[in-house]
């Protein structure tokens, strides 16, 4: 299950200087902008997408067809020899291969876009470039660059008059690509309701470990639900509050807390994994001594540690160092 988490994360990643404006705080065009970019199309649409995701030391690239209704709902179909299907309505997506069974996909935006707005604009800067015409339209190049170097940076195309991003790229923090989307063909028209039907939200059959995260209302709805503390880290990186919280189902089937940060661009969760007083998931039988093991590649990082009776997993697209020194802080 660990390995399957791992493969999703670059498919859940759907997200140049020269001439660019800098400032200390986006001015009200900028951010009008950036809201325009989070929030996605407006306009109903269909599409050729060229797209390019970091898998270990490679570059995986493919060819997708990808219609929009403009409010909200968009089909991406992948080609190739594991051809595949996500659909995204709002901020669920859910992933199909053949004929199989659509299969919702964990919850990784914030759903306000606005408050993401906000928080990118206090912890990266915005910057505006000059118009730049792709495929016959008007686009506004943005680019998000850091304030902290543990952080990750993304440069969009915005067509302004529709809200789509006609080219997308996303860095790591030392500045290898993991992502880039870039459209090859684009119409605009509407497209039929038939296509963006939303499945049964059931989480897969047998889900544990972080595929298995639902959202929860609050801190204290998931404390009630599981009868354990949200993860309370000493240490948060400059610019990170919570954003969401929700309950993991553990390999011995019990429900722990987890709870998401973010600082509007990049984002870490913590989850309490199956270790407890009465309880012991699967592969939990370490001592109290076990130290955190840290593997992490272009598009994540990862930590597992025990502190006392508890055990949690964190997984972040920033810095692993500063992921490391999370999970050095918790209780």
């Amino acid at each position: 299950m660990r390995s399957r988490w791992r493969a999703m994360l670059p498919l859940m990643m759907i997200v140049w200087l020269g001439g660019f404006l800098t400032g200390a705080h986006a001015d009200p065009e900028s951010l009008r902008l950036l809201r325009l970019a989070l929030r996605g199309p407006s306009a109903a649409f269909e599409g050729i997408q060229q797209t390019e995701v970091a898998v270990g030391d490679r570059i995986a690239s493919a060819t997708v067809r990808i219609r929009g209704d403009g409010k909200g709902a968009i089909l991406r179909e992948y080609s190739g020899a594991s051809a595949y299907q996500l659909l995204q309505i709002g901020h669920q997506v859910w992933k199909r291969q053949g004929t199989d069974a659509w299969q919702p996909l964990p919850v990784t935006a914030d759903r306000d876009t606005d408050r993401a707005a906000a928080m990118i604009e206090a912890n990266y800067r915005i910057l505006v470039g000059k118009p730049e015409t792709r495929l016959g339209r008007r686009t506004i190049p943005i680019q998000i660059v850091p304030r902290q170097s543990c952080n990750p940076s993304r440069r969009l195309w915005l067509d302004p008059q529709t809200g789509l991003l006609l080219e997308d790229r996303l860095f790591a923090p030392d500045g290898r690509l993991r992502s880039a989307t870039t459209f090859t063909a684009l119409t605009l028209r509407p497209q039929p309701a038939t296509l963006f039907q939303p499945p049964a939200r059931q989480l897969p059959e047998n889900a544990v470990g972080p595929f298995s995260f639902r959202p929860a209302a609050s801190a204290e709805a998931v404390e009630r639900e599981t009868g354990f503390s949200v993860p309370r880290p000493a240490y948060v990186p400059a610019g990170y509050r919570p954003t969401l919280y929700g309950v993991m189902t553990t390999g011995s089937g019990r429900h722990t807390p987890a709870v998401r940060y973010s600082d509007g661009l990049s984002a870490f969760t913590i989850y309490q994994r199956g270790r407890g007083p009465g309880g012991g998931g699967r592969g939990f039988g370490r001592g109290a001594g076990w130290q955190n093991r840290l593997r992490s590649d272009v598009q994540q990082s990862i930590v597992e540690v025990q502190r006392g009776q508890r055990s949690y997993l964190l997984i972040g697209d920033l810095a692993e160092s500063e992921l490391q020194k999370i999970a050095d802080s918790l209780p």
